[in-house]
């Protein structure tokens, strides 16, 4: 801009005169107004899908059993004797913190 304003007044005046004259919010859109589909090139019916699919399924379960684990709190000896001592879990402390303040939110 400096450049410009220095040497080639002229270009600055007619870059001034654009700019208030000729800009306005245009939108493009670069992209298809459709979706393209991904080619389905997976047998469904074969045995190493199935295998692969059963494996998956077993994970899945794993992860599902693990998350269950940590909402409780961890083992059920350590939440018994976290209890025993009149104290409250992480998870009640954090909620019972939350609940307190009105402007303040927890996810359950």
């Amino acid at each position: 801009m400096q450049f410009t304003r220095f040497f080639f007044p002229s270009l600055r005046n007619e870059f001034i005169f654009n700019c208030r004259t000729k800009l306005k919010p245009t939108y493009h859109t670069w992209h298809e107004k459709v979706a393209n589909v991904l080619p389905n090139n997976v047998d469904n019916n074969s045995d190493v899908f199935k295998e692969n699919a059963d494996k998956m399924n077993i994970l899945v379960e794993n992860l599902e059993n693990l998350i269950n684990k940590i909402v409780l709190g961890g083992g059920e000896a350590a939440r018994k004797r976290h209890l025993e001592r009149d104290k409250l879990l992480p998870r009640n402390r954090l909620t019972l913190t939350f609940s307190l303040h009105p402007d303040s939110y927890c996810y359950t």
